[in-house]
């Protein structure tokens, strides 16, 4: 006759393994999902969100006069873990800012993301070396330029 300590103890070991086994079938396409789809996401709204800002340092400097033929170098530009973040603009207003992701994870290094601005004020977004899966929402063809602000669609009332 068996012991019933060792059969329970078998049947405690079998149920934790099928448990161990769960979690990592669970886990691991999380895991992966994040790394391939979210992390890059993530890396491009940051670079946006960091360049999208100094869209006031331009203009307060285009107002001054205090740009024309030179890069510009906004008060509030702090080193990226991501990349680097440079402009330039001409005697009329015209140039952009740039985010070069040249630090980023593999899905996303060597990017460009560029807000453009004319002559007139309007400021675009423009991203190269990216898949479109990756891109803004507002920087995707056929989107509204980056300028303009996201309108979130009223709630509906009952």
């Amino acid at each position: 006759m068996k012991n019933p300590r060792q059969t329970i103890l078998k049947a405690c070991l079998i149920l934790v393994g099928i448990g161990v086994v769960l979690t990592v079938l669970v886990v691991v396409p999380d895991y992966l999902s994040y790394r391939d789809i979210w992390m890059p996401r993530g890396e491009v709204g940051s670079a946006l969100a960091t360049i999208n800002p100094l869209k006031t340092d331009v203009e307060d400097a285009i107002a001054a006069g205090k740009v024309g033929d030179k890069v510009f170098a906004a008060p509030r530009i702090q080193p990226n873990p991501l990349g680097t973040i440079g402009g330039i603009f001409d005697d009329h207003g015209a140039g952009a800012l740039t985010f070069s992701m040249d630090a980023s994870s593999p899905k996303t290094r060597g990017a460009q993301i560029v807000l453009q601005r004319d002559s007139a004020g309007k400021w675009t977004c423009i991203v190269s070396n990216l898949d479109q899966s990756f891109m803004p929402k507002n920087c995707r063809a056929g989107a509204p330029n980056a300028d303009e602000p996201y309108k979130s669609p009223s709630p509906r009332r009952p």
